[in-house]
C-alpha cells in the first residue's frame, strides 16, 4: 500500500496529461525532469527547455550582456531620450530567471501541471525574464518627467476684466504605474525596445456649461499683490498655484481648501526650490511663494465677505502684503479654508501680470453690504537681550554678527460692513502676533593667556566648628 501511495501522484498525472494530449507526450514530458528545464520552455525568445541549471545560468549570463544591457529608447513629445540600464543599476536577475524557467510544470496542481505539459507539447509556454535593480531610480525618472509630458486641465473661467466665460481644456498626466511596467518589460526583450510613455487625459474640475448654469456673470472683489519678476523659481511657483486655483467653482456651503485645490507642492508636480519660511527664518523649500497666492485668496474671500474657517499668519511680517492680512499655508498641516455663504455659488479667477498677482472673486451680486477691512495700529514688541554663541572657528576676540534683531508686533485685523457710506456691523477677523527675534552674535573663544578664575580650594575643617545642620541652613 505505500509504495502505491508514493507512485500515485505520478501515476495520476500521467493519466490527466494523457486525456489532455496523448500517453506517450505525457510520458515522455514527465522523464524528460530530472535536472533539467522541461522541453518547450522558451525565455526572452531563446529556448531554455532541456538545459540543466549550470547551462541555463551560462546562457543567461550573456542574455544579460548582449540583450538587456542594451538601450532602451523614449519617444517623448520634444525629443528622444536613450536609456541605459546601467544608468539606473538595471540588470537581470539570473538565478530568479532560471528558477522560474526550472518550476514551469513542476508547481500547482495536477491537473495545472497537466495543462503546462500539453502547453509545453503543442507550443512551448514563455518565461519572462526577471530584472533586478533599478527600481526606485526608475520611479524617480518618470516623476521627472511629469511637468515636461505631463498639461494640466484647465477649468471654465469668467474673466473679470471683459465679463466673458472662456470654455475649459482637457490635460493630460503619466501614468506612472502603467508606465513603469512597460519600460521595465522593454529592458527584459529582445525586440520592442523603442516605447512609449503611457499617457491619460485629465478631465478640468469646472466646465463651461457648469459656470452657465451657476449664473457666473459678475465680480464681487479681488484683491493684487506684487512680486519680483526676477526671482524665476519663485514666480514659477506663484504661476503653477495660482493656475491650479483659477475657476475654482464654490457652490453655497461648500468648503475650498487651499491645500486640496492646489494639490502638494513637490517636484515631481513641477514646483521649484525657492525661498520660505521655516521656524521664523527664510530657507530654501520646494513650492517656495505659494503662500503668496494663499494670502491674495484670503484677502479677495475676506473682501467678498465670504466666511474664513481655517488660516493661520506666518511667524513674520511679508512685504506683499500689510501685518495681519497673510495666510501660511503647509501642505499637511496649515491650511486656508474658506466657505461660501452667499445663496448663490462664487468662482475664482486669478490672473498674473509681469509682477502682480490678483485674486477675483466672481458670481451674481447679492443685497449685501460693502466690506472694508481695517487693521488697527501696529503693536510693537520688543525682542530680547542678543543671543551670544562662542565659535572655535572665530579667532579669540573676533565677533561676528549672524542676524540682526527684529521686532515683534500684534495687530488686529477688522471686516466692517457700510450700506451707503454708513457702517451697519463689524467683527473682528483676527488678533496675529508676529514674535520678535533677538540679535545673534558669534564670537571666538577667548585668549590662551586670559586670566582664569580661582578655583575653589577645599581646606580641612577645624575640629572646633560647629557643623549641625541648625548651623548650616540658617
Amino acid at each position: 500500500m505505500r509504495r502505491r501511495a508514493r507512485i500515485f501522484p505520478v501515476l495520476a498525472l500521467a493519466i490527466s496529461a494523457a486525456a489532455l494530449g496523448g500517453v506517450a507526450g505525457a510520458a515522455a514530458f514527465l522523464l524528460s525532469g530530472g535536472g533539467r528545464i522541461l522541453p518547450g520552455v522558451r525565455m526572452g525568445g531563446l529556448p531554455v527547455g532541456g538545459l540543466t541549471r549550470s547551462q541555463a545560468r551560462a546562457l543567461l549570463v550573456e542574455y544579460d550582456r548582449q540583450v538587456v544591457q542594451r538601450p532602451v529608447f523614449l519617444a517623448l513629445p520634444e525629443r528622444p531620450l536613450t536609456l541605459w540600464p546601467r544608468d539606473f543599476g538595471l540588470g537581470l536577475d539570473v538565478e530568479a530567471t532560471v528558477d522560474r524557467a526550472f518550476q514551469v510544470g513542476r508547481r500547482g496542481s495536477l491537473g495545472e501541471r497537466a495543462l503546462i505539459l500539453r502547453r509545453l507539447r503543442s507550443g512551448g509556454v514563455a518565461v519572462a525574464p526577471v530584472l533586478c535593480g533599478g527600481e526606485s531610480s526608475l520611479r524617480r525618472f518618470l516623476e521627472g518627467l511629469c511637468t515636461e509630458v505631463g498639461q494640466p486641465p484647465r477649468n471654465a473661467r469668467f474673466d473679470p476684466a471683459t465679463g466673458a466665460l472662456a470654455p475649459e481644456a482637457p490635460g493630460r498626466e503619466i501614468a506612472l504605474a502603467d508606465s513603469y511596467r512597460r519600460l521595465r518589460a522593454a529592458f527584459a526583450s529582445p525586440v520592442g525596445r523603442e516605447v512609449a510613455l503611457v499617457v491619460r487625459p485629465v478631465s478640468p474640475r469646472v466646465t463651461l456649461a457648469e459656470l452657465r448654469r451657476a449664473g457666473i456673470r459678475q465680480l464681487l472683489a479681488k484683491y493684487t499683490t506684487r512680486f519680483d519678476p526676477g526671482d524665476a523659481n519663485r514666480v514659477h511657483n506663484l504661476c503653477l498655484a495660482a493656475q491650479a486655483l483659477d475657476g475654482t467653482l464654490l457652490r453655497p456651503g461648500e468648503i475650498l481648501s487651499f491645500n486640496r485645490t492646489v494639490g502638494e507642492r513637490t517636484e515631481a508636480r513641477g514646483y521649484r526650490p525657492a525661498p520660505e519660511i521655516v521656524q521664523e527664518r527664510f530657507v530654501a523649500g520646494i513650492g517656495g511663494g505659494t503662500c503668496q497666492v494663499s494670502s491674495t485668496l484670503y484677502n479677495a474671500a475676506l473682501l467678498a465677505g465670504l466666511e474664513v474657517r481655517e488660516r493661520t499668519a506666518h511667524s513674520q511680517p511679508l512685504g506683499y502684503v500689510p501685518p495681519g492680512r497673510d495666510a501660511t499655508v503647509y501642505y499637511g498641516l496649515i491650511d486656508l479654508k474658506i466657505r461660501n455663504n452667499r445663496r448663490r455659488p462664487v468662482v475664482f479667477a486669478t490672473t498674473v501680470g509681469r509682477d502682480t498677482l490678483t485674486v477675483a472673486v466672481c458670481g451674481q451680486k447679492e443685497d449685501s453690504p460693502e466690506v472694508r477691512l481695517e487693521l488697527s495700529p501696529l503693536v510693537p514688541v520688543e525682542p530680547g537681550p542678543e543671543l551670544v554663541e562662542v565659535d572655535p572657528a572665530l579667532s579669540p576676540g573676533e565677533r561676528v554678527v549672524v542676524e540682526e534683531a527684529r521686532p515683534g508686533y500684534r495687530v488686529k485685523l477688522y471686516r466692517r460692513y457700510y450700506r451707503e457710506s454708513r457702517q451697519v456691523a463689524s467683527e473682528v477677523v483676527s488678533e496675529d502676533y508676529y514674535p520678535p527675534r533677538p540679535r545673534r552674535v558669534k564670537v571666538g573663544p577667548p585668549p590662551a593667556n586670559a586670566a582664569k578664575s580661582p578655583s575653589r580650594q577645599v581646606l580641612p575643617v577645624p575640629p572646633d566648628v560647629d557643623l549641625s545642620p541648625s548651623v548650616l541652613y540658617n
